[in-house]
């Protein structure tokens, strides 16, 4: 009776971000990043017929428009401020097979649905300096849930700090690392259709049902390369490649752990 009935043992995802920016005077750019999500869970559970199970939802997530600008600089030292704004694009009312409902299919958890189905407030303040040898600089950010979705919760507002130092080996060749520290909380309300009444101790089958179980911090280390050249048909291209793990997660209640992350991107000046 202490246990909960359904488990998710892996959880993969991918986000496939579209980014563009533009300078709109010397002083302010505005930038559109259109994400698309993919995902899937893989559960074990002690129901019949769903002794291992898996869920998966994909589609456009929420779309962030922001403007930037510097707002000190001092020789080689320089520091600009955001503030943009999220829209709920992407879809909280994915279905999927589950035990609730071996007949249909039925609400899938909070961690599987595509967007925060609210209004997001993200500013930041982003730090940089150019060093004979390094570059280096940091960044401060948050997203703050702005009202309730239309399912009667509001996913935990989101805090992150990061610090992060760079080294030209070649001139076509730029490895980095960067630490960031993540802060998250707790789903505020919650989804009634993801509960189950009848069960004697608490009503959600999964801890990724219950809001409860959401929230926590995170460090990450992250190294990272970047790739370009100066002239012929690649010259404004750039090819950047990370990979991180978190070297230490405190997580409120039984949440999966990440355990690593990969990422590639390719950026074009024009």
């Amino acid at each position: 009776a202490d246990n909960f009935p359904v488990v998710p043992l892996v959880i993969n995802q991918q986000a496939h971000i579209f980014g563009v920016g533009y300078d709109i005077s010397p002083r302010w750019t505005i930038n559109l990043l259109v994400r698309y999500i993919h995902q899937n869970t893989d559960h074990k559970s002690v129901i019949p017929g769903f002794d291992e199970f898996l869920i998966s939802s994909s589609g456009i997530g929420d779309i962030s428009l922001s403007a930037s600008r510097p707002v000190w600089r001092r020789n080689q030292h320089f520091v600009a401020a955001s503030v943009g704004v999220s829209l709920p694009v992407g879809s909280i009312d994915e279905i999927g097979p589950t035990p609730r409902d071996p007949d249909q299919d039925t609400q899938l958890p909070y961690t599987m649905q595509i967007g925060s189905g609210t209004i997001d407030v993200m500013p930041s303040l982003v730090y940089s300096a150019r060093g004979s040898r390094y570059t280096w600089g940091g960044r401060a950010r948050g997203t703050f849930r702005i009202g309730e979705t239309d399912r009667n919760y509001t996913l935990g507002n989101r805090l992150s700090v990061s610090g992060w130092l760079e080294k030209p080996l070649r001139p076509w060749l730029q490895p980095s690392v960067r630490v960031s520290l993540q802060k998250w909380g707790r789903i505020d309300g919650r989804d009634t259709d993801l509960q189950i009444d009848a069960l004697p101790v608490s009503p959600y089958p999964a801890a990724v049902t219950d809001p409860d179980k959401f929230g926590g911090t995170k460090v990450h280390v992250t190294f990272g390369a970047t790739l370009m050249r100066d002239a012929g048909s690649l010259a404004r291209h750039a090819l950047q490649l990370e990979a991180g793990l978190p070297v230490y997660q405190s997580l409120h209640g039984p949440q999966p752990k990440e355990i690593f992350r990969l990422g590639a991107g390719w950026k074009w000046s024009l």
